[in-house]
């Protein structure tokens, strides 16, 4: 009877161990499961992030664009409307000054008949760029400002915006 007894007592030994073990095999395959939902989500998150990085980015460079093209159009502007004589009526334009800066701006001029068309192009602030054509209607007096502005001076290049604006009035002729 005793080495009954003692049989017994390894059997239920044995069985417990097991238990034990098969426990100790759920909480690894619990810890596991936890473990792949919160990289998940951490991966998510971490995507999600990196999502809204790019678009402040490419915001951000579309407001530099956007601030060249303007400027471009207000120097057109200025040098059309608010000084004693336009710069924009001859053939030969003189030179001009932009986003005061201290370099003089070519004008480039072209004529097709009544049509004047002065072009021409600057760097604002060493990084954004402006490209402005101004193109005067001489037989109706409608005169309009197309001007192109991009986030670095490098227009082609990787990562360039390019923002348009078009502004188009009676001014002078004369």
């Amino acid at each position: 009877m005793p080495f009954q007894h003692i049989h017994n007592m390894n059997m239920k030994n044995i069985n417990n161990k097991i238990k034990y073990n098969r426990q100790n095999g759920m909480a690894i395959l619990l810890a596991v499961v936890v473990s792949s939902v919160v990289l998940i989500m951490a991966m998510s998150l971490a995507n999600v992030a990196m999502k809204e990085l790019i678009l402040t980015s490419t915001t951000s460079n579309s407001d530099y664009a956007f601030y060249s093209a303007d400027t471009g159009a207000d120097c057109a502007l200025y040098w059309d409307l608010t000084t004693t004589t336009s710069n924009f009526v001859t053939s030969s334009p003189a030179n001009i000054y932009c986003a005061g800066g201290a370099n003089s701006i070519p004008i480039e001029f072209t004529n097709s008949g009544s049509i004047n068309v002065y072009h021409f192009t600057f760097v604002i602030n060493t990084k954004e760029f402006a490209d402005v054509t101004l193109t005067k209607d001489m037989s109706n007096g409608n005169t309009t400002v197309v001007s192109l502005g991009y986030n670095t001076n490098l227009p082609n290049s990787s990562g360039s915006v390019e923002r348009r604006e078009e502004i188009t009035y009676t001014g002078p002729t004369s």
